[in-house]
């Protein structure tokens, strides 16, 4: 379906809408092969750039953050650095002088640099591995209930999808975000419509943050892509002014029906976005 939200807004990319399901897209889709690790968003950003289709399981979902971010259960335990203690090390300032490297790491020598550098001294989003383990426990991990989750453009999907959608992500600069959050809040007396987790994975703010809102009696939008390492990894293709802006489908269609007669159609718009 073409969104009028997305044409008043003139987003460079197409939304991205997410489904859970237990049936493989009928034509080609991305897909990692088992076992092999890279980002999550890299199939995303190939979605919203370049209209393809991507599809996740529990088999091939990339890294452990995103086994985690896509709803495949905790899949830190077993899939980070060899286990949950190395990744906690990593996520903080790194296993040199634990007694880790070795266990963890394997044979450093044979590293990329960055790879290494990362392993020994941390990526430093949170101050000790404690801290780390309390952020993981805070996260909202659950069991998706289908074998699949789909990434599709959100023009090859219409109102009546069968399945529908879970979630819907639009890529949106300053001034569009801006626009989305004011949105998601036009029909509410709220002033928390939407929120920005600090997930270590740009997938947990597209994912199981956005499931866990969709299940919600009063269902937020949840601002995402404020992941570094993520940003990094999809520069190339997204540029560096992008965040993600995530609602379930339901909110979703809500806010398009709220689109007339809300300052979407009035002056500030014209103003805001120029011809």
């Amino acid at each position: 379906m073409e969104s009028a939200i997305a044409t008043i807004l003139r987003l460079t990319y197409n939304p991205v809408a997410i489904t859970l399901t237990d049936d493989l897209p009928a034509g080609p889709a991305l897909r990692f092969a088992e076992g092999r690790w890279g980002c999550v968003m890299w199939p995303f950003a190939a979605v919203a750039a370049k209209g393809k289709t991507a599809v996740f399981s529990r088999t091939t979902y990339g890294c452990p953050g995103g086994g985690t971010g896509l709803g495949f259960g905790n899949t830190y335990e077993t899939g980070a650095l060899g286990g949950l203690e190395g990744f906690c090390h990593v996520l903080s300032h790194g296993m040199a002088g634990t007694g880790l490297e070795g266990r963890y790491s394997g044979d450093l020598s044979q590293m990329p640099d960055e790879r290494r550098e990362m392993q020994l001294y941390g990526e430093r989003f949170r101050k000790t591995p404690e801290k780390v383990r309390e952020f993981l426990e805070n996260l909202p991990v659950c069991e998706v209930p289908t074998k699949y989750v789909v990434f599709s453009p959100l023009r090859d999907i219409w109102e009546g999808s069968d399945p529908a959608p879970s979630v819907v992500v639009f890529l949106a600069n300053a001034d569009q975000l801006s626009c989305l959050v004011h949105l998601i809040a036009y029909p509410t007396g709220s002033i928390e419509a939407a929120y920005c987790p600090t997930g270590a994975a740009a997938c947990h703010s597209i994912g199981i943050c956005a499931y866990r809102e969709a299940a919600s009696d009063d269902p937020r939008g949840v601002i995402g892509m404020t992941d570094i390492s993520a940003r990094l990894n999809v520069r190339s293709m997204l540029g560096s002014d992008l965040l993600t802006f995530a609602v379930s489908w339901a909110v979703f269609l809500r806010m398009e029906s709220d689109v007339e007669g809300s300052f979407m159609t009035g002056p500030l718009m014209e103003r805001l976005f120029p011809e």
